[in-house]
């Protein structure tokens, strides 16, 4: 596993390049909000399901208490969560506050909270490479530090986005989407874990050096043994490099 994050951190080659599109919904807000768990709401725009996309606005009308629900338009409850240390989970206490503005982003299987114009991050996402909205004109994106971004749209404006940010959990676009855009993002996503179940991966198959020297490195250096460590990592190193090499060669 320590083999596999520095991995992560380190390699970067086309292979890994992924293309996934976002969809960035206009918010629907939500009017007639009631209830402190089991939140209920009156969509602007009337939802017959939730959908990967959806995002609405809403004023919870107490604050919660722990792990809450949304049912929109009599369609159903569905779980509200949040990101927390990297993974979905459900509210705690306070997390909404009454009278306050919080937006839900549905992502195929929840609502979660999110940043205005916030999309959750695909799986596996090590760093953003480029991205454009779809549409005539195609619109390319500025990416921004998260301090520049908010510099520029903090307020309310919509309309077609015209930059993004990665902030925590979430790609965050603005201006807010004033109707339905696709994005069409391409993103390093980092190599799927070894595991009993899953036994092999594109690296561990065309670059199992990486593999075996990466977990000797990290063997060695717990056992202390610092000539072994070195001679190892210079051989990780090594096949690095000539992956990149081969990859700007391919390219």
């Amino acid at each position: 596993t320590m083999a596999e994050d520095w991995i992560d951190r380190n390699l970067r080659i086309a292979i890994m390049e992924q293309h996934v599109t976002l969809r960035l919904e206009g918010n629907n807000a939500l009017s007639s909000v009631a209830g402190t768990d089991t939140i209920t709401g009156t969509a602007a725009t009337t939802i017959t399901s939730a959908a990967y996309g959806d995002t609405h606005s809403l004023s919870p009308a107490a604050n919660n208490t722990g792990a809450a629900t949304l049912n929109i338009d009599g369609q159903g409850a569905v779980a509200l969560e949040k990101y927390r240390d990297g993974e979905v989970n459900a509210l705690e206490a306070n997390d909404l506050v009454a009278g306050g503005t919080f937006y839900a982003f549905h992502d195929g299987t929840r609502y979660v909270l999110s940043p205005v114009g916030g999309v959750p991050l695909p799986s596996r996402f090590l760093g953003l490479k480029r991205i454009h909205v779809q549409g005539a004109p195609v619109r390319k994106l500025n990416v921004e530090s998260p301090v520049n971004f908010w510099s520029f749209y903090l307020g309310s404006e919509t309309g077609k986005p015209k930059a993004v940010t990665v902030e925590g959990n979430f790609m965050v676009f603005g201006p807010h989407a004033d109707a339905t855009y696709q994005a069409n993002l391409l993103y390093w996503r980092g190599f799927s874990r070894l595991t009993s179940d899953a036994h092999t991966n594109w690296l561990l198959s065309n670059a199992r050096g990486v593999y075996l020297h990466g977990i000797l490195v990290e063997a060695y250096h717990f056992f202390g043994d610092q000539p072994k460590m070195m001679r190892h990592a210079a051989l990780r190193d090594q096949i690095l490099q000539d992956l990149h090499f081969e990859d700007r060669e391919r390219r």
